[in-house]
C-alpha cells in the first residue's frame, strides 16, 4: 500500500520498461508522485523516488492562489529520450486547464517543467483535462501528444500536440484540434494504437471515433476513419447469428473418391458401388435411409459392363 499521498489519486502509470519498474501517481494536491521498486524480487517493498509540484503554486500579497489538482498523465514511450511526462489538470478559478511537459535530468536528480502546452478553457462550470496519450514514438522526428478536454468550444476538446526534436532539445510546435471530435459532455478519454499513427476518442454520448493522424494526402490533417456508436452494437442476450453452414454435397454432386473403396454415380445414371477388392459394380435399389449402403439403398448385381441389356433401362435409384 503506497501511503505517502493523501489526498484523492486522479491517474496511475507505469514507465515504460527501459527505465524500470516505477508508477507515477496523479494526485488532486497538484503533486505527481513516483514511486519505485528497487528490488524486483521484493514487489511489496515499493519507495518514494521522488515528487514534484506539477503546478506550482504562485503566491500574491502573502496568500496562496488556487491552483489546479493534477488529473491524467502519460509517460514518453520512447526509449532515445530522457525520461518524460505529461501531466494534465484540473481547470484553475478563471477555467484554464494546462497541460505540461516534465523531463527527469540526471545532473540535478530532479523534475523540471520542459514545455507547456495548449490547455484546455470552460469559463462557466470549470473544465477539466480528462485525459492524455503519448504517441508511441515509430522513428518519427517528433512526438505527438494527445489531450482531451471539457472545452466550452466543442472544436477544442481534442487536441494532438507536435513536439520537435532539434540539437538544442525538445520544443513545442503547436498543436491541431480535432473539431469533428467534440461532444457535449467532453471527452473522457484518448487512446493511441502501437504505432502511434490512429487516435481514438470517446466519451459520455456513447460515441467512439477513430483518426487517422498520418494521412496520406499532403494536408497533414487528423482524418475521421470510422464512428463508432453503441445503439449499432447487438443488444445484451440476442442471439449471435449463425454461421453458414459448410456445404454438403448433394445427389447429383460426386464425393470424393479413392481407389479401393465405394464409388457412387454409375454409368447408367444410377448409384454404382465397388467393394474393396472387387472388380464388378453393383447397381443399387431404393432401400430405408437406416441401411449400410452409402446412399440409403441396398445393393443389387447389375449386368457387365460390356454387354447391357438391350431394350431396357435401369431406373435410377
Amino acid at each position: 500500500m503506497l501511503l505517502n499521498c493523501k489526498q484523492p489519486i486522479k491517474d496511475i502509470a507505469f514507465c515504460p520498461n527501459h527505465f524500470g519498474l516505477k508508477i507515477a501517481l496523479a494526485c488532486t494536491n497538484g503533486r505527481v508522485y513516483i514511486y519505485e521498486a528497487r528490488d524486483v524480487m521484493n514487489l511489496s517493498d515499493w519507495t518514494v523516488e521522488t515528487f514534484f509540484d506539477a503546478f506550482e503554486q504562485p503566491q500574491v500579497q502573502r496568500e496562496v492562489v488556487s491552483h489546479p489538482g493534477v488529473r491524467s498523465l502519460a509517460w514518453n514511450p520512447s526509449k532515445f529520450d530522457h525520461p518524460m511526462l505529461v501531466v494534465g489538470g484540473d481547470s484553475d478559478d478563471d477555467g484554464n486547464a494546462p497541460v505540461r511537459v516534465w523531463q527527469y535530468f540526471d545532473a540535478t536528480r530532479e523534475w523540471k517543467q520542459l514545455l507547456e502546452l495548449d490547455g484546455h478553457l470552460r469559463r462557466d462550470t470549470g473544465g477539466h483535462v480528462n485525459s492524455v496519450a503519448w504517441a508511441p514514438n515509430m522513428g518519427r522526428s517528433f512526438h505527438l501528444i494527445a489531450s482531451a478536454g471539457q472545452d466550452q468550444d466543442q472544436n477544442e476538446q481534442l487536441k494532438v500536440h507536435r513536439l520537435e526534436r532539434t540539437p538544442a532539445g525538445v520544443q513545442y510546435a503547436g498543436a491541431t484540434a480535432l473539431s469533428s471530435a467534440g461532444l457535449p459532455q467532453g471527452i473522457w478519454r484518448v487512446a493511441w494504437n502501437v504505432t502511434g499513427t490512429i487516435l481514438a476518442s470517446s466519451g459520455d454520448e456513447g460515441v467512439v471515433r477513430v483518426f487517422d493522424v498520418a494521412p496520406a494526402d499532403s494536408s497533414g490533417q487528423p482524418e475521421l476513419l470510422r464512428e463508432l456508436r453503441l445503439g449499432d452494437a447487438p443488444k445484451p442476450g440476442a442471439a449471435p447469428s449463425a454461421p453458414t453452414a459448410a456445404r454438403r454435397p448433394t445427389a447429383t454432386s460426386a464425393p470424393p473418391t479413392a481407389r479401393g473403396r465405394s464409388s457412387h454415380r454409375g454409368r447408367f445414371g444410377g448409384c454404382r458401388r465397388r467393394s474393396r477388392g472387387s472388380t464388378r459394380p453393383t447397381r443399387c435399389t431404393p432401400r430405408s435411409p437406416s441401411s449400410s449402403s452409402p446412399c440409403g439403398a441396398s445393393p443389387v448385381r447389375a449386368h457387365s459392363r460390356a454387354t447391357p441389356v438391350r431394350g431396357r433401362r435401369l431406373a435410377p435409384c
